[in-house]
């Protein structure tokens, strides 16, 4: 699979890319919307962080 700036960044902010992200890895805008709704749902959201990063990790299953 051809890796995309996103996934950089996905990386760099998880450690990892999740396979939820490699889904639409044929259209860009599809995996950056994905990310974007992840960030601000999850990982950027006032929840406590365990809670974020274990319902993102719950989405990846």
């Amino acid at each position: 699979m051809v890796e995309m700036p996103s996934h950089k960044e996905i990386e760099q902010r998880l450690g990892v890319v999740p396979n939820f992200f490699w889904l639409a890895s044929n259209t860009p805008e599809i995996t950056m919307n994905l990310w974007g709704f992840a960030k601000f749902a999850y990982l950027d959201s006032p929840l406590p962080s365990l809670s974020g990063l274990t319902q993102l990790a719950q989405c990846d299953r």
